[in-house]
This record gives structure tokens, C-alpha cells and sequence, in this order.
């Protein structure tokens, strides 16, 4: 399975492009306002390419005063959670699953 890139944020900030994150996304035909807001129903998704390696190749001056722009690997469908600006990215292997059909329900206690 093929491995792509997402962008997060890992600061309590939001997520937030720098005006040379923004000037560079639009130097290769992405146009945006500046200091643009992604979330998740965004126009730019995270995982497009051109966003990872605008991320990649600035490094922390992709980021804002507040913002920290990360990068994580995942093999297929992800989300992006959010706590007061500060993001994590969970894929399905992150979650633990209970089974309702669990009929072993002696060993709970009340």
C-alpha cells in the first residue's frame, strides 16, 4: 500500500499558512489569501501534494508565530481531530473498537 503525507497542526493555535507558505503555494498555480485557514473541509486538502511539499521544503517557515506545521505518513483514509487549534491525525488502526456482540460480560463489574 502506498504511503502519502497529511499536514497537521501541532501547536493550540490553528492551523495557519505563513505569508511565504502562501506566496510559494501560489508561485505553482495554488491561489490563496494569505496567511489561508485549512481545515478539513477546506479548499486545499491536507494530504494534497503540493501542500506537503511546500511544508517539506520550508520547514518551519511554513508555519506562523502561533501555527506548527507538521507532517505525518498514512496509509490510506485518515481525520484530523481538534482540540482548541491543536490537531492530531487518527487513522482506523488508531481507534480501539468495542464489540457489542461481546456475550463475556461476567468479568464487568457494577
Amino acid at each position: 500500500m502506498r504511503m502519502n503525507n497529511v499536514v497537521y497542526n501541532a501547536s493550540y493555535s490553528g492551523f495557519c499558512l505563513s505569508k511565504e507558505a502562501v506566496d510559494w503555494l501560489n508561485n505553482r498555480g495554488i491561489h490563496t489569501d494569505a496567511y489561508l485557514y485549512i481545515n478539513s473541509g477546506g479548499k486545499l486538502p491536507r494530504h494534497h501534494p503540493i501542500l506537503v511539499e511546500c511544508v517539506k521544503e520550508l520547514g518551519e517557515d511554513a508555519s506562523t508565530n502561533g501555527s506548527e506545521l507538521k507532517i505525518k505518513p498514512v496509509k490510506s483514509i485518515y481525520k484530523i481531530d481538534n482540540y482548541d487549534g491543536y490537531e492530531c491525525v487518527i487513522q482506523p488502526k488508531d481507534i480501539k473498537w468495542t464489540d457489542s456482540n461481546n456475550t463475556d460480560l461476567e468479568n464487568y463489574e457494577i
